[in-house]
């Protein structure tokens, strides 16, 4: 089971890979940045609103 889904991540690491080397492949690893980027701003806010919510 353990090989199997090592294999199964191997697989998908050498996909993504692959993507990355294409134009699709390096827009997609920008948005996925973007999302990232948006998610950590909105934690950010979050936490401020949080603070003041507090105080």
């Amino acid at each position: 089971m353990t090989e199997l889904k090592r294999s199964e991540n191997y697989k998908e690491s050498n996909v993504l890979e692959r993507k990355t080397n294409n134009a699709v492949g390096q827009a997609v690893k920008v948005m996925d940045y973007k999302v990232v980027r948006t998610v950590l701003i909105l934690l950010v806010i979050a936490f401020f609103v949080f603070r003041m919510y507090i105080q």
